[in-house]
């Protein structure tokens, strides 16, 4: 990371840390809360393996692969989800934006058939108040929102790389009129 990318504050707890500006004779201390959006996206699968993913809103990142801000997906669990993104693996993937049209691929890998769940772990601050969150599930054409409640859905074992998507609306066929 370079320290533009860091933002450093204090805790309102017994447990602060509390970082010296150098550049100043003065002893103040960095106290700005990190404002990004972020979205934390869980995982719980039949093995009871837990995964937890996150989407973070940078104005410095893009949609594509960004060195310092996106985290490569490096270890091996026997159940997990990941990031799609360029045919690879994340655990973190940093965008721009979030718009109505985003949409974010989602990679699950199970090793034994059973019912899996994704939810919404933790949504922080939020950029609009009317942010919906979806999952869809292209193989049974389903938009589930993650702010009402947990996806839930019985998979086959091996890998599912091309089956879902977080989105943030619901997809709108045009009709022949």
């Amino acid at each position: 990371f370079k320290n533009g990318q860091r933002i450093f504050y204090t805790n309102h707890n017994s447990n602060s840390i509390i970082f010296k500006n150098n550049k100043s004779n003065k002893n103040e201390d960095f106290k700005s809360i990190d404002p990004r959006m972020k979205l934390r996206i869980g995982f719980n699968s039949v093995n009871t393996i837990r995964r937890q993913l996150l989407i973070t809103v940078d104005e410095n990142a893009t949609s594509g692969v960004d060195w310092g801000y996106d985290s490569k997906y490096i270890d091996t669990q026997i159940d997990d989800m990941y990031w799609m993104l360029n045919n690879e693996k994340y655990l973190i993937q940093a965008i721009n934006t979030i718009t109505n049209e985003t949409r974010i691929p989602l990679g699950i890998h199970t090793d034994t058939p059973g019912f899996n769940s994704i939810t919404i772990d933790k949504l922080e601050n939020l950029i609009r108040q009317d942010l919906n969150v979806y999952l869809l599930d292209k193989d049974l054409n389903i938009y589930h929102d993650l702010q009402e409640s947990r996806y839930k859905t019985y998979l086959p074992a091996g890998s599912h790389l091309n089956r879902f998507e977080i989105t943030f609306s619901k997809s709108q066929t045009l009709s022949a009129e």
